[in-house]
């Protein structure tokens, strides 16, 4: 019977079926994590968070305007009232939207053939913060970005 060696140096007076067993029960262990000190994650001086880093504040005023007048505005399907209206948001000092946002105006039909609509626009935070929306009916939001 062989004795197991590293190196050529004997490791252990056992038969080599029990050497066997020993050694791929002391790998199904390493496979499971289970008295290895090389699987354990090493602890790192990395700081990781789950937030977001901090972006300054800004606040920014879109005028809102509707053609035909008086469309109701409105902001992440709340109403804020008659068009034109000056709408606040908060933005980045970029001048970029701090967060996702939808702005429409709601059209309201005052004849019984017309159907009452509701335009409105998509914004993400990549999109630049627009001076003016102009909202027409059946069309798609005018962005106007300097006075």
């Amino acid at each position: 019977m062989r004795e197991p060696t590293v190196r050529g140096k004997v490791i252990a007076e056992v038969p080599l079926p029990h050497f066997r067993f020993a050694f791929g029960l002391a790998g199904f262990l390493v496979v499971l994590g289970i008295g290895c000190e090389g699987t354990r994650p090493r602890e790192t001086a990395a700081i990781t968070s789950s937030e977001p880093a901090a972006v300054p504040r800004a606040r920014t005023t879109i005028t809102v305007t509707s053609e035909p007048a008086h469309g109701m505005v409105v902001v992440n399907r709340q109403p804020i009232g008659l068009a034109p209206q000056a709408v606040e948001i908060e933005s980045t000092p970029a001048g970029f939207f701090r967060e996702p946002i939808s702005i429409g105006v709601r059209f309201v039909s005052k004849d019984v053939g017309d159907a009452s609509i509701t335009e409105v626009t998509d914004f993400s935070v990549l999109d630049r913060v627009p001076a003016r929306l102009e909202f027409k009916r059946y069309t798609e939001a005018r962005r106007v970005f300097q006075e």
